[in-house]
């Protein structure tokens, strides 16, 4: 009726390219049967969240295994030390706590002769925000991890594009 007026809603759900477009547009009209508007609405812009590439990585050593008597590698418990020759096997998770998906994530182990289990991805094509994807590198123990008492490991992960807090590098945890 004349000076009335009636509401619609819609619903909408902000995806990852909103998230990269920084913002979501969104455009409505009315119109009356038969007439056309002559001066539609300007969009409502709704600002998003900065892209976050943000990425969290933990290593584990998931296996340890020991030489028998035929030369074969057996289980051996993890809570046992380790000694020469034993070959351990390290699952690094990496996991995107961003809000868009992160690409060719590069896996690095910094134990020196640590090599990537057969059948294992690296780099990782890529990890959808909130999941995570696993990466095995095998190393056996040498006389200096011996001689040091222990073996230190620690693993990095960089994902491809840029820091959106640094540009000029990449993102790396």
């Amino acid at each position: 009726a004349p000076g009335l007026n009636a509401t619609v809603k819609y619903e909408y759900i902000v995806d990852e390219d909103d998230i990269k477009a920084g913002k979501v547009v969104n455009t409505a009209t009315a119109t009356v049967e038969g007439e056309d508007p002559t001066n539609p609405e300007k969009p409502t812009e709704v600002p998003t969240a900065e892209v976050d590439k943000t990425i969290e990585v933990v290593k584990a050593l998931t296996k340890m295994e020991e030489v028998d008597a035929t030369g074969a590698y057996v289980n051996k418990a993890i809570t046992e030390k380790a000694d020469l020759n034993d070959r351990l096997t390290y699952t690094i998770t990496v996991t995107n706590k961003g809000n868009v998906t992160v690409e060719n994530i590069t896996v690095e182990d910094n134990l020196e002769g640590a090599t990537l289990v057969e059948g294992e991805v690296n780099p990782i094509p890529s990890i959808a925000p909130g999941l995570n994807a696993t990466v095995k590198y095998e190393y056996i123990v040498d006389e200096d991890d011996i001689k040091a008492g222990k073996v230190v490991n620690t693993a990095t992960a960089t994902v491809e594009g840029e820091d959106p807090t640094n540009p000029e590098k990449p993102t790396e945890v």
